[in-house]
């Protein structure tokens, strides 16, 4: 099982697994307070859906892209990082609830 992640073009299917290994290389990269933005999302539980409201979206979009320009993100998680900042600014410029299930 895992994240099927709205917004997104293609769309992002990722096992739980994966969505906890990004998780980990972000906080290494991220300052705490944009940790926190991410946390909603990164370090949920698997299972019940995450539903984010586009103000928090937004947040997430930014921190994600910056995660994802960070010289010491591992180049193998750049790309799903920068997939998930386009799919949240996506959710975000529509006004749209950011899914996750």
């Amino acid at each position: 099982m895992g994240w099927t992640i709205s917004h997104s073009t293609p769309r992002i299917i990722r096992p739980y697994g994966a969505i906890d290994e990004l998780a980990q290389h972000v906080a290494h990269v991220l300052p705490a307070r944009d940790w926190k933005k991410l946390a909603p999302c990164l370090q949920a539980s698997s299972g019940d859906p995450i539903r984010i409201r586009p103000r928090d979206a937004a947040r997430m979009a930014t921190a994600l892209r910056t995660a994802a320009q960070h010289p010491l993100m591992p180049r193998q998680w750049v790309d799903l990082a920068d997939r998930l900042a386009i799919a949240a600014h996506t959710a975000a410029t529509r006004g749209e609830t950011w899914i996750w299930s």
